[in-house]
């Protein structure tokens, strides 16, 4: 019997680096759209860099689920992102446009930066 728990634990883990390094892959392929996010929660804003596909913001969506524990929104220019992503009630989408003018073309020495400016 122990045998084969330790069996089981193998396989187990094994699947799990296999879906790591698959989750990886699949966020470095890009959709052709460009995504920033902010993330609000508990009274302060988290910036994101752009990200190349939904995938990271469907994951954003299963942490924030109803958004009790902090809203996330999205700017982006893919028109069918509400189609792409299952939304619980924490995120909102806007149009890239509407991007504040402080957070365009940041670069991210820039950035980095701000973080450590208080």
């Amino acid at each position: 019997m122990k045998k084969t728990i330790e069996l089981l634990k193998a396989k187990l883990e094994s699947a799990q680096l296999a879906v790591h390094i698959l989750r990886d892959e699949i966020r470095k392929c890009a959709d052709g759209f460009t995504y920033v996010i902010s993330i609000h929660s508990y009274g302060s804003s988290t910036w994101h860099t752009e990200y190349t596909n939904t995938v990271f913001i469907q994951e954003l969506c299963d942490e924030y689920r109803d958004g009790y524990n902090g809203l996330v929104h999205v700017y982006t220019n893919n028109p069918k992102i509400n189609e792409e992503v299952k939304d619980y009630g924490c995120l909102s989408v806007f149009p890239l446009e509407k991007l504040p003018e402080d957070r365009r073309n940041m670069s991210m020495s820039k950035a980095m930066l701000r973080f450590v400016t208080p």
